[in-house]
């Protein structure tokens, strides 16, 4: 009898050890996954410096910055400014393949054409009518825009997490104040590698000339083009006032940035984590707008200090600029379009969001 009472307690012992053994290699595995979902690095690279008081490179301290802090450091943002990293095409071709997993980068351009043509929409001359305007439109907690970003994180792996309202484009040159599309004519005029910038400025009569950012000063200032066009800041930023007399605020296009993640790499982390990236991304579009609207308002001033003489439209004079520009544009951009009802599509939003704000543009 005794030796079957110890017979049990043997048994036992061996099922309590095991299960104790068992229990302690669950915990290992469990514990091995939780830390492979808290110990996560993003790699984010951009092309200025890690100034807070510029854009974009301001809010990606503050998206940084809101990451880290929200997550307890279990996400930790190694950034790459300054272009370490290769120019804005090259990133986005980095973050489509997983070698880095976040960048900024611009919608049209090169990433319109390679990876989803829909975005040339945003190419349109005249398009929005003030900066709000495209604030609301692009904003993540619009449905247009989710729908939008879902639909490019589908078709290329690259999910975008922001759109930066990054200010007007408008047209300087070193010939004469321009009032008319007519005072075009004769003008060389530098634009970007895109061909409905290209097609807006041949139709108000001008001679349109791709240049490199980088090669942009030297260009204006040996004369191999007259004039060119850009945002407030960069016209500022580039010291193209140095070369330039001429600015006419009429507002063209609308300068974006988008901040965009590896797709793969997103949906691969915990919700918690992407809850935290995603209102990191808000709080960065937060900042963006606020410091662009103040910068701009600064860089005028400067710009009117360095002898820059501005030339503001009516609306009159803004409608037949967009009467001449915008046809032809828009002919092109629909042979682009993987999505034919795109154009309607967006002209809708922007109506429905002009209303919503009140008042006409």
């Amino acid at each position: 009898m005794d030796k079957v009472f110890f017979k049990g307690i043997e048994g036992s012992v061996g099922l309590l050890i095991l299960a104790v053994l068992l229990i302690f290699c669950l915990s290992a595995v469990s514990t091995e996954n939780v830390l492979a979902q808290t110990e996560v690095e993003i790699k984010l690279a951009f092309d200025e410096t890690e100034d807070l008081f510029d854009t974009p490179s301001g809010p990606m301290v503050v998206f940084k910055n809101y990451i880290e802090r929200e997550s307890n450091g279990e996400i930790k943002l190694k950034v790459y400014p300054c272009g370490q990293l290769g120019n804005a095409s090259e990133r986005l071709l980095q973050v489509k393949r997983g070698t880095i997993q976040a960048s900024t980068s611009i919608p049209s351009g090169q990433l319109a054409a390679q990876y989803y043509p829909d975005l040339s929409v945003f190419d349109i001359p005249f398009l929005f009518s003030s900066n709000i305007v495209a604030y609301k439109i692009v904003h993540p907690e619009n449905k247009f825009a989710r729908d939008l970003y879902d639909d490019i994180a589908r078709k290329t792996g690259i999910r975008v997490l922001a759109f930066f309202v990054a200010g007007k484009r408008h047209f300087t040159n070193n010939v004469r104040p321009i009032k008319r599309p007519e005072d075009f004519k004769g003008l060389k005029i530098r634009t970007m590698q895109v061909p409905a910038h290209m097609k807006m400025v041949e139709a108000f009569g001008g001679s349109p000339t791709p240049i490199s950012y980088n090669e942009l000063y030297t260009a204006l200032q040996t004369g191999v083009v007259d004039g060119q066009e850009n945002n407030i800041q960069n016209i500022r930023y580039t010291n193209i006032f140095e070369t330039q007399k001429y600015i006419t605020l009429d507002g063209h296009i609308t300068l974006f940035n988008v901040l965009i993640i590896n797709e793969k790499f997103y949906q691969s982390l915990s919700e918690r984590h992407r809850s935290i990236i995603k209102e990191a991304a808000l709080q960065a579009i937060i900042s963006f707008r606020g410091l662009v609207e103040l910068l701009e308002i600064n860089d005028t001033r400067y710009l009117i200090e360095k002898g820059m003489q501005f030339t503001h439209l009516s609306s009159a004079e803004l409608d037949r600029f967009k009467k001449v520009a915008q046809p032809p544009v828009i002919e092109y951009i629909k042979k682009q379009l993987d999505t034919p009802t795109m154009i309607e599509h967006l002209l809708d939003e922007i109506r429905r969001v002009e209303e919503e704000l009140g008042r006409p543009f």
